[in-house]
């Protein structure tokens, strides 16, 4: 980490008080290319980098394309933003397995691009999820959360974590679910003290390094 993050991060950490948590405001996100795109960045930090895997060097404006649409995997109804000082610094973005069940595919199809890497790209996803263990129709699954590093530690992916979990309860699923990698040990904590606990270790297949650790939450 540059001495320059390190400062910043200094900075924030000693400028938020309890009076200065008023500062950060959570909010869903609006349907719009250019939320799509900073929903694109922070979904490529919470993949680990899976998501430019499967979709190529186009990945961002595939993503800024579907996030403006309604009923897919990456649409802004699922998107919940932190902001700081007027900018998207996090995010979660979580469905109901019934919600994926329904899932439109449309969105990544007319994507700009290359349609074959974009094609490949869902077949990809569609695996991962298939090796991952799917999404049980009374899950409310986590799929990405993201925090930029300068803005960690001070409680912003708890409370976008309470918000997904508040999303799932308005929903009526039975428990929350996500993966976390095997060699992140930061989430594993954060989920942890969330209130997860790993269910089982997923799939271990050398061609599918990243799908880690299946963790869940059961909602009471």
């Amino acid at each position: 980490m540059s001495d320059s993050i390190e400062r910043a991060k200094s900075s924030f950490q000693n400028s938020i008080s309890d009076l200065d948590q008023e500062k950060i405001e959570y909010r869903y996100a609006e349907p719009s290319y250019e939320e799509g795109m900073v929903a694109a960045r922070l979904i490529e930090m919470s993949s680990e980098g899976l998501i430019p895997a499967v979709f190529g060097k186009d990945y961002a404006k595939v993503i800024a394309t579907a996030f403006e649409y309604p009923d897919n995997d990456f649409s802004y109804q699922n998107t919940v933003f932190a902001i700081y000082d007027g900018e998207i610094i996090g995010m979660a973005l979580g469905f109901s397995g019934i919600y994926q069940s329904s899932s439109s595919d449309y969105p990544i199809k007319k994507a700009p691009g290359n349609a074959f890497r974009r094609r490949l790209g869902l077949l990809l996803l569609r695996l991962f999820v298939r090796f991952a263990g799917g999404y049980p129709d009374n899950d409310f699954y986590i799929a990405f959360l993201a925090v930029d590093k300068p803005f960690r530690g001070v409680g912003i992916g708890s409370k976008l974590l309470s918000l997904m979990e508040e999303l799932a309860r308005s929903q009526g699923v039975s428990r929350i679910s996500l993966h976390v990698s095997g060699g992140n040990d930061d989430a594993l904590q954060l989920y942890e003290r969330f209130g997860m606990q790993v269910e089982d270790a997923s799939s271990k297949r050398g061609w599918l390094p990243r799908i880690g650790r299946r963790m869940i939450k059961e909602l009471n």
